[in-house]
């Protein structure tokens, strides 16, 4: 995962939700995790963390969370 570039996704009328869920997506991709494994090291359920890559607002807790799931540089 070193110096991948994580690339943002075009917004085209889509809240900044979506874009988050979609990077989100991407990092968890790059790590290769599946959201069953991201979601245990979140101690979640599988279904709660797909919402977070489908749109559905998380709280600030959960996307802080979900960085240390899943390491950011």
């Amino acid at each position: 995962m070193a110096n991948q570039k994580i690339e943002k996704p075009e917004k085209d009328n889509k809240n900044d939700f979506y874009v988050m869920g979609q990077i989100i997506r991407q990092l968890r991709k790059a790590h290769r995790l599946t959201q069953e494994q991201t979601a245990d090291i979140l101690k979640i359920k599988r279904s709660t963390y797909a919402y977070y890559e489908k749109n559905v607002t998380p709280t600030v807790e959960n996307i802080k969370n979900v960085c240390y799931a899943v390491p950011v540089k």
